[in-house]
């Protein structure tokens, strides 16, 4: 592998030059014989890499562990017919950004969601999620937590998603405010776009929560379906609930047959405090 600090230009065709910092990104197109598994890749790469996961002739491809990342990276699939994550992903220590685009992700371990933060130091930046499915498999996780299990910061941007099939008797998925890291200072969640996603047989709706001191700029929150859900769902207190953002938008949204379960919200399709007039 090249050096690729302080330099002109990229020594690489499949290499793209950050003219800001100098620095080459490399895109890895998997398999490649000089990786050994994708956790070798990723390993093996820098920050700013991407990392393009598909079979031989855009056959179904699945990788069978826990993908850890600990550096800012994109993760293309072939698609989520065709792209396979099977244990999900674990990020560990602070990371820039991380991209996860056009792949299924499904985990059935003992970590507390699909995808999640270390519960010590477990961060991200920024966090963009694209036309990705997050399978439960009918099992007691959640797709994507972040509060006491680490946390998201800057922003976060989930697009054209699938979560499904997620028993865990908590939201499936939970956007939170990190005490803890407020406590001392650190960045906090500052914009939140969740649009065009389909919710269906789980036991959890959508939680997103900025702090009451140090609120989330901003939300959008359109276009998302939410029809069917998992029976016995005693945590759901509505489908999607919000608090502390200052500017929300909230609109075209479909949301029915919410069970009237929980301790709050009792069957509500959205449940909203200390944000904006929307």
């Amino acid at each position: 592998m090249f050096n690729r600090q302080c330099v002109a230009s990229c020594p690489s065709p499949r290499s793209t030059f950050d003219a800001t910092r100098k620095l080459c990104h490399q895109s890895v197109t998997l398999p490649e014989t000089h990786y050994t598994s994708l956790q070798n890749t990723l390993d093996r790469l820098y920050t700013g890499d991407k990392i393009t996961l598909q079979g031989a002739n855009n056959a179904v491809k699945t990788y069978a562990t826990r993908l850890t990342v600990t550096k800012g990276v994109h993760l293309l699939g072939g698609g989520s017919a065709h792209t396979i994550l099977a244990e999900g992903i674990k990020v560990t220590g602070e990371v820039g950004y991380l991209t996860v685009e056009a792949l299924t992700l499904k985990y059935a371990g003992t970590d507390k969601a699909i995808l999640s933060m270390d519960d010590n130091d477990g961060r991200i930046d920024t966090l963009h999620i694209k036309n990705c499915i997050f399978d439960g498999q009918e099992k007691v996780q959640a797709a994507l937590m972040s509060d006491s299990t680490g946390f998201i910061a800057g922003t976060i941007t989930i697009t054209g998603t699938t979560f499904k099939d997620a028993w865990k008797d908590a939201p499936t998925v939970y956007i939170g405010a990190n005490e803890a890291n407020f406590r001392t200072g650190r960045a906090h969640l500052r914009a939140v776009t969740f649009t065009s996603n389909t919710l269906t047989n789980n036991k959890g709706g959508v939680v997103i929560r900025g702090h009451k001191t140090m609120t989330t700029s901003s939300g959008t929150i359109t276009g998302n379906t939410m029809i069917a859900w998992k029976s016995g769902a005693s945590n759901l207190d509505a489908a999607i609930t919000v608090s502390q953002i200052t500017t929300l938008t909230f609109s075209t949204n479909t949301i029915q047959n919410v069970a009237a379960m929980g301790s709050q919200g009792k069957g509500c399709a959205a449940m909203m405090y200390c944000t904006a007039a929307w």
